[in-house]
């Protein structure tokens, strides 16, 4: 007795295709439009680690950048591609990104993103500065604090959170405690990876809302 044909949906090869995994073809053409020409395109072992590499970034995330903007952005930490930077816009308390937000990038590299009232300052890190925040973090935040005061003013609040590579923690964090749990004073091999996966710091500011001033309509004076 024959066994019992199974048919075969579109949905159900669709699918399928969708979990295959990507041929070196696929890899090439994916690190061809976010990262590098590769040294050796035939060495499919370096190909698919430089492919495995590119996958762990968000690339939904990229927003546009020129190329002198890219190159300082990249100096401050973040992860450029040809074409702009990979970080994540605001996000409320659930994760939920904020809808509206609008994305100014200064020459500085800093990243502002604004919604209503509200202001954030992605301040990227040299790799010299996150080498020194390891050692005091206390002093790194409070020189970036007082030159994000220069433009958002001396009696604003402002909090502070750590730029994880395109996201930001979603919870305010002592210094001390995170110097204590990533790095050691004297900076150890084993520690380098964590300092290199921090991009920066991250600020959020609530601006009031400005007043706007209406017409006067007053009585005309007769001549």
């Amino acid at each position: 007795m024959a066994g019992k044909r199974h048919r075969t949906t579109s949905k159900s090869i669709s699918q399928r295709r969708a979990h295959r995994a990507p041929s070196h073809v696929d890899k090439l053409a994916f690190i061809k439009r976010y990262g590098q020409r590769p040294s050796d395109p035939t060495n499919e072992r370096a190909v698919s680690r430089q492919y495995n590499k590119l996958k762990q970034y968000p690339f939904e995330l990229e927003r546009k950048a020129d190329s002198k903007t890219r190159d300082a952005l990249k100096a401050r930490g973040f992860f450029t591609t040809k074409r702009g930077v990979i970080v994540d816009g605001p996000r409320d308390s659930r994760r939920h990104p904020i809808k509206g937000a609008r994305l100014r990038i200064n020459k500085d590299g800093t990243v502002i993103w604004s919604v209503k009232q509200r202001r954030d300052y992605v301040v990227g890190l040299t790799k010299a500065e996150r080498r020194e925040f390891a050692k005091n973090p206390e002093a790194v935040i409070a020189r970036k604090e007082k030159e994000l005061r220069k433009s958002v003013g001396a009696r604003r609040k402002i909090q502070t959170r750590l730029q994880w590579g395109a996201y930001q923690a979603t919870k305010d964090f002592s210094p001390r405690v995170f110097s204590a749990k990533y790095f050691a004073k004297w900076l150890p091999r084993e520690q380098e990876h964590k300092m290199d996966k921090l991009t920066g710091l991250h600020f959020t500011v609530h601006v009031p809302r400005q007043k706007t001033k209406g017409k006067r309509h007053g009585k005309r004076r007769r001549s």
